[in-house]
């Protein structure tokens, strides 16, 4: 985030301060909410979500009935395999079945590098996205929070993975780009957390800057109707 956020170039602490670096952010959030349980939470917002989620999600760990494991692996035999406590990407990946003898090879192979994992249905992007890194899904962060009944939204921004890498997160080697709220136009090019700059995808070579970003009004409809639920 120092290089990200350009600290270097930042001589003063006033300006340093108009940034919110993410420990900075958790301790806010336990300041007001107390300790935060990650593994709960992401779990949580599938169930209390699950309309807007769009595939199936299940969790895995050791109390886990392997009926159901084993059913879903049946209607899904690539999915997207994450860490409960885990972030940033971090030990994510795809699992293909037919890799493993057996269901419960692949249960045992993921819990023995974790405790606990969400399963999910593969999402198959297309398009656009598709485009920019076909290995991995490419997102838009919508950072937001409910006001009353309104909806802020604030800097939302465009991830992007890199070549043969499955995720798109910025702390995984992605990159990304900010984006203005009001129309979905790309008005940044990209950057690392190294700091560095991309006017084109380092890999797939499309421009990124002055893209729109397809149905935008519609993310921020979907946006607004995840936070009034």
């Amino acid at each position: 985030e120092y290089f990200l956020f350009e600290f270097d170039k930042k001589d003063t602490f006033l300006e340093r301060n108009e940034f919110l670096s993410m420990v900075e952010r958790t301790e806010m959030l336990r300041m007001k909410y107390g300790e935060l349980n990650v593994e709960f939470q992401k779990f949580f917002a599938y169930q209390t979500l699950e309309p807007f989620y769009k595939r199936e999600c299940v969790k895995l760990d050791s109390n886990s009935n392997i009926d159901e494991i084993d059913s879903f692996c049946k209607r899904h035999k690539e999915f997207f395999a994450k860490t409960l406590r885990g972030g940033c990407g971090i030990g994510a990946r795809i699992i293909n079945c037919s890799d493993f003898p057996t269901v419960k090879k692949v249960v045992s192979s993921l819990l023995s590098d974790a405790p606990a994992w969400i399963l999910e249905e593969l999402i198959c992007q297309g398009g656009f996205f598709s485009n920019l890194n076909p290995s991995s899904v490419n997102t838009i962060r919508v950072p937001s929070f409910r006001k009353g009944n309104d909806v802020v939204i604030v800097e939302p921004v465009m991830r992007m993975g890199r070549k043969g890498s499955v995720i798109d997160n910025a702390a995984g080697g992605g990159i990304i780009a900010s984006i203005d709220v009001n129309n979905g136009e790309v008005v940044t090019e990209a950057y690392d957390e190294k700091g560095n700059q991309y006017a084109t995808h380092p890999d797939s070579g499309i421009r990124i800057k002055d893209q729109f970003i397809p149905e935008w009004n519609a993310l921020l409809s979907l946006v607004r109707q995840v936070h009034l639920k």
